[in-house]
């Protein structure tokens, strides 16, 4: 049966050894893998300290926006920290024409209104954020909140100039962006109420599949959103859900399961080869399995250190590939001690 045309996702995971260098990029748009018009985001792994002066990440955005050129481009997320095996890398998701069949996996970008002043740590950017998820569940055609399977979010924040306060204070104002956002994406996708979106939150109030991160080079939050919708081929299918801790290798096995990849224990090379991207987002908890790591006493390595360098183990263990997008601070996008896993994955026997 003929089938019209429509939509297809593309997903691809790059490496990316040196921020400063995104020929990697470059290179997929010139031989046609993916093309400049139908990036939607690019998810950049740096081998920074993923900390508040990691300048890794600003370097490989700035390398990045270089290998676009002008124009509108994709959103851009940049996590530093390679810690343990984990490899410095870039997942490319965008679109490109292709078979429509019932219902595939969909990608959308929108943006949300500025945030004002002072506004960034409350409900200015909850509300924001889910505006920038509205706007991105519309360009990608999905209908309902239960087709929504992630989404991704980089929220605006004052540049360090603007901030009248310390370093520490700045890195909390950071923290609190996250959460806000986290908040009003759940809210907007209809996880938790409006009413719960309060100054000052209870901090096991979290939402499902969602990952925020926060920079200073947006002025108002930018949305990608992965979810299934009509219109779209089904080459890719993508899953989200919450590990219960960093240890919870059974968890990321049976997600790795819902696309069709089997870790017994390691993914085979056919099952490697069909994995598309690992999305991840976590910290070090304050108990693990009932005793308290060692690593937030540790006062030369932070502690998100430590839990990057772990949970890249884990995960590199199952799939036996270190090219991981894993990014710490989890505020209100996990449950205390939780773990964010998304995983994007070509389906067997799709032309």
């Amino acid at each position: 049966m003929p089938m019209d045309r429509g939509r297809e996702a593309v997903c691809l995971t790059l490496d990316m050894p040196d921020p400063g260098d995104a020929s990697a990029l470059a290179a997929a748009i010139a031989d046609g893998r993916v093309s400049r018009e139908g990036l939607r985001g690019v998810l950049v792994k740096t081998p920074g300290n993923g900390l508040t002066n990691d300048h890794s990440r600003t370097l490989a955005i700035r390398s990045i926006e270089a290998a676009l050129g002008p124009g509108p481009g994709p959103m851009i997320l940049a996590s530093g920290g390679t810690e343990g095996v984990a490899v410095p890398c870039m997942i490319l998701l965008g679109e490109k024409p292709g078979r429509s069949r019932s219902k595939g996996m969909a990608l959308g970008l929108g943006t949300g209104p500025a945030v004002p002043a002072g506004g960034h740590g409350g409900m200015p950017m909850a509300q924001a954020a889910a505006k920038a998820l509205e706007a991105a569940m519309a360009a990608a055609g999905i209908a309902t909140m239960a087709d929504v399977d992630l989404v991704l979010l980089k929220a605006p924040l004052p540049t360090p100039l603007a901030f009248a306060g310390t370093e520490d204070a700045y890195a909390a104002l950071k923290g609190r962006t996250r959460g806000a956002a986290a908040l009003g994406l759940a809210a907007g996708l209809g996880e938790i109420p409006w009413s719960a979106v309060k100054p000052r939150p209870d901090p096991a109030l979290h939402a499902s599949r969602v990952l925020v991160a926060a920079g200073t080079d947006v002025a108002a939050p930018e949305a990608l959103v992965i979810g299934r919708a009509a219109g779209w081929g089904d080459r890719l299918a993508a899953r989200c859900g919450l590990l219960a801790d960093m240890l919870d290798a059974p968890g990321a096995a049976a997600l790795l399961g819902q696309v069709g990849l089997t870790a017994a224990p390691q993914l085979s090379a056919a099952h490697r080869a069909r994995l598309r991207g690992v999305i991840v987002k976590g910290e070090m908890p304050a108990l693990l399995r009932g005793t308290r790591p060692a690593a937030l006493d540790d006062s030369d390595i932070h502690p998100n250190r430590h839990f990057r360098a772990a949970l890249s183990g884990m995960l590199g263990g199952l799939t036996g590939d270190a090219r991981i997008f894993l990014s710490g601070g989890a505020e209100h996008q996990a449950p205390p001690g939780g773990v964010l896993l998304a995983v994007i994955a070509e389906q067997e026997g799709k032309p």
